[in-house]
């Protein structure tokens, strides 16, 4: 019998490897999706809420200010997310230098010492 059976070829490999990749990709789609809708639909709600509220802005609760701050909300969220990306990007990219150097341990410790620090407090407090 042999280790690894007749079926599984590299095409099979690959295919699978592909199928996990689309799977993965398309859920972290679909997740910036869900949020960028609840992000458009929170900023487009804002000139109401605001207006509900009292607070003292010149805002006037209508469908195109409501538009405009949809679309301010979204470019925003949209800028976040990059930078969110490249931020993780450039993690993966560091590391081996970070853990070479041993930065990922010294914050490690960090936050065990803080999360002592918040322990021995709400002993004694």
């Amino acid at each position: 019998m042999p280790l690894i059976p007749d079926f599984v070829t590299p095409q099979v490999v690959l295919i699978f490897i592909t199928f996990i990749l689309v799977v993965f990709i398309l859920y972290k789609l679909f997740k910036v999706i869900f949020k960028a809708t609840l992000v458009t639909i929170a900023a487009f709600s804002f000139p109401w809420i605001a207006k509900a509220l009292g607070l003292p802005f010149p805002i006037t609760a209508d469908v195109q200010t409501g538009i405009y701050f949809a679309i301010i909300g979204l470019g925003l969220f949209l800028a976040y997310e990059f930078v969110h990306f490249i931020i993780y990007f450039l993690k993966i990219l560091t590391w081996p230098l970070r853990e070479l150097l041993g930065i990922r341990r010294r914050d490690e410790e960090k936050r065990m010492e803080e999360e002592m620090k918040r322990i021995k407090k709400e002993e004694n407090g």
